[in-house]
């Protein structure tokens, strides 16, 4: 029987900050609770071990968790890994754990892990298994010591395969915030939904089997009652979902309870979805800041990247959607992607877009296409359009530029238009 897990959360970018420019917020990461490991608390409190969060700053200083460990001769260790710049900082952490317990077993999950698969036992020794799936019903199986050729999303050294082809359902988890290193610190989350419905080309949701799944209604009114209770009834906090509002009638009920509330939240939208329906409840319910995930003005680019069906309907909807935030005085971001096939004629329609509607938004939020492990298999000659450099195939993760761009001079151009469009709130049109 397992004695203990630790959870650890590890630095970002400390070992695999790039060796080339990229746009600033990239740099500065974002300063987040991870979902995963209060998930993985929350599951294991209920099987009653003994787990601890841990936020382990940098990869030369684990007494923390060398120390957690103790003398426990049956202890598991689970690495969340968000993104590609924590993956070497996690393969780090796993070798001074197996040096200083050689026995203690380590899992590793997160985005970076579902798309690397079973190359992460390639890329190191120290780690015993990988987790594709959800914490919800693969945690439990594997500290219980079912065989790992029998819980989906789970895969081993020996089991090196997943061959689900569709997840199960996830029973969503009543959160202790507290459980958190320096909770206090960091904005709360409440989940709406899980995954997305779309398969945008240029996104990993597009390669994985997880199923896009709203969270139930008492689990999240349980979720929101504890924000208030643990960091009060003013508090800023975020709607987390990778794909907001799909369902309206679900989206309803959940603001409708939320505007009994005195909480302010940020949220992501998209554009296709239903949001008239709910856009009047956005501000009764707290809505304070919004973004908008639109990615491009070009018609001919949203087709290439899977965005919408209908590239027409989509910018106009854009436009409306634009306006009736602005005139309910809704703080909006928009979130801009440059694909690798753009060409100077797409880039400048996206461009004269943001130009055209400047003082309707706060800022617009840019970067270039980063081709992910995962999507090698989903884009035709995928290594031919990356930058392939030893740092970028260490990581797994390849800038993908527009023909005629270097690094040098996407970055100048994306930090200068978002100079440019970042708008004073005194500025913004009424």
């Amino acid at each position: 029987m397992v004695e203990k897990v630790l959870l650890i959360s590890p630095p970002y970018m400390q070992l695999s900050k790039p060796p080339f420019p990229v746009p600033g917020s990239l740099l500065q990461g974002v300063q987040y609770m991870n979902p995963g490991l209060l998930i993985s608390s929350s599951i294991l409190e209920e099987q009653k071990i003994e787990n601890k969060i841990i936020k382990v700053k940098d990869v030369n200083e684990l007494s923390e968790v060398f120390n957690c460990l103790g003398n426990s001769k049956n202890s598991i260790v689970g690495l969340s890994c968000t993104c590609a710049w924590e993956y070497l900082e996690c393969l780090e952490i796993a070798r001074k754990l197996k040096q200083h317990a050689p026995r203690c077993k380590i899992f590793i999950a997160g985005w970076q892990i579902k798309s690397v698969k079973e190359q992460v036992f390639e890329d190191s020794p120290d780690i015993d298994y990988a987790i594709l799936g959800d914490a919800e019903y693969t945690l439990k199986p594997l500290i219980t010591g079912e065989s790992i050729d029998s819980i989906p999303g789970v895969i081993s050294r020996d089991y090196p395969k997943d061959n689900t082809r569709i997840y199960p359902k996830v029973d969503f988890k009543i959160l202790d915030f507290s459980r958190y290193p320096e909770y206090q610190s960091y904005i709360p989350y409440v989940e709406e939904s899980r995954n997305c419905p779309g398969k945008c080309t240029f996104c990993l949701n597009s390669c994985v089997v997880d199923r896009y799944q709203i969270v139930p209604m008492n689990v999240f009114e349980a979720n929101v009652n504890n924000i208030e209770n643990t960091y009060g009834k003013n508090a800023c906090a975020v709607l987390l979902a990778a794909n907001f509002g799909v369902s309206s009638k679900h989206t309803l009920q959940k603001l409708n309870f939320l505007k009994s509330k005195e909480l302010k939240w940020n949220m992501e939208l998209h554009i296709d979805n239903p949001w008239e329906e709910y856009l009047d409840d956005l501000v009764p319910a707290g809505i304070s800041k919004l973004s908008v995930g639109f990615e491009s003005a070009s018609r001919t680019m949203l087709r290439k990247m899977d965005k919408t069906k209908n590239p027409d309907k989509y910018l106009e909807r854009l436009e409306i959607l634009l306006n009736e935030l602005n005139d309910r005085n809704i703080q909006i971001s928009l979130n801009t992607l440059f694909d690798y096939r753009e060409t100077p004629e797409t880039i400048a329609e996206t461009i004269d877009f943001l130009e055209k509607h400047k003082g309707k938004y706060r800022a617009a939020k840019m970067n270039f296409m980063i081709g992910f492990e995962g999507l090698s298999s989903k884009i035709p000659d995928f290594y031919q359009h990356t930058m392939n450099n030893e740092y970028t195939k260490k990581i797994h993760a390849y800038p993908m530029l527009p023909q005629g761009y270097s690094i040098e001079s996407m970055v100048d151009f994306i930090e200068k238009k978002e100079r440019y469009f970042k708008v004073r709130q005194e500025q913004r049109v009424r």
